[in-house]
């Protein structure tokens, strides 16, 4: 998932998974080298990662959208979700911040 860092064009990523139904994991691998697949409407999912010092994003609820054959999907917080990862990903975040993201990463390997 991309966030955005201020005054940076590059931002910085988290590689996440999501949980997805049964139907929807079908309906997924059925569309896998699709090159049209982009044209499919997002699914439902949840995270399935615990996201380093943040307490509760398991199951934060999400959008999926199929990007392409040779793309990742791309994951979609909902704007009402309070939660303050998903609010540094959708505001973005500043230098600094991006920095401790990082450190936790590097903290994790």
């Amino acid at each position: 998932m991309p966030v955005d860092v201020e005054g940076h064009s590059d931002g910085v990523a988290w590689g996440l998974w999501a949980e997805v139904a049964e139907d929807v994991f079908s309906r997924v691998l059925e569309l896998w080298s699709n090159p049209d697949q982009a044209c499919e409407p997002p699914f439902d999912g949840t995270l399935a990662n615990s996201v380093p010092t943040y307490l509760g994003t398991l199951d934060l609820k999400l959008q999926i959208q199929l990007t392409g054959p040779t793309s990742r999907p791309e994951f979609q917080f909902a704007r009402d979700i309070t939660h303050p990862f998903v609010q540094e990903c959708l505001a973005g975040i500043d230098v600094h911040r991006a920095s401790e993201w990082l450190s936790l990463v590097a903290d994790e390997s």
